[in-house]
């Protein structure tokens, strides 16, 4: 579970292998050149946040919470998003390098111009259905 709660706060150049993300919830925050790669992000929560030319490929997102989240110019190569907290969960992506892993039936993506995507999803009868445009 989280641990902490962070708000407004701008995060710079973060590398997985030299400094930690403290666990816990962040709420309004932007992620700038970070590189996320292979960290794993379980149990965290991210609200309103937005992730701007980061590399977050092969993060572990294990009941992560990602509601209104924004990933811009970001790689995202082999993430699994279908492990993430489904209570909420809203993602957008522009200009995005990424390849969806796990079961690709949970998601339904719409491409929009200028190189937009949007994630969609919803919850029918308990159960998680592709939804349309």
């Amino acid at each position: 579970m989280a641990t902490g709660m962070t708000q407004n706060e701008a995060f710079g150049k973060v590398y997985s292998s030299l400094n930690r993300l403290d666990k816990g919830e962040y709420e309004s925050c932007t992620f700038r050149d970070c590189d996320f790669s292979d960290i794993d992000l379980s149990n965290f929560t991210f609200i309103d946040c937005r992730f701007e030319i980061c590399n977050l490929s092969m993060a572990k997102l294990r009941n992560t919470g990602l509601k209104s989240v924004k990933f811009m110019n970001c790689k995202l190569l082999g993430v699994n998003f279908s492990d993430c907290n489904l209570f909420l969960l809203s993602l957008g992506f522009v200009n995005d390098d990424f390849r969806i892993i796990g079961p690709r039936k949970f998601f339904s993506f719409v491409f929009r111009r200028h190189h937009k995507a949007h994630l969609r999803q919803r919850i029918v009868n308990g159960h998680l259905n592709r939804s349309g445009h």
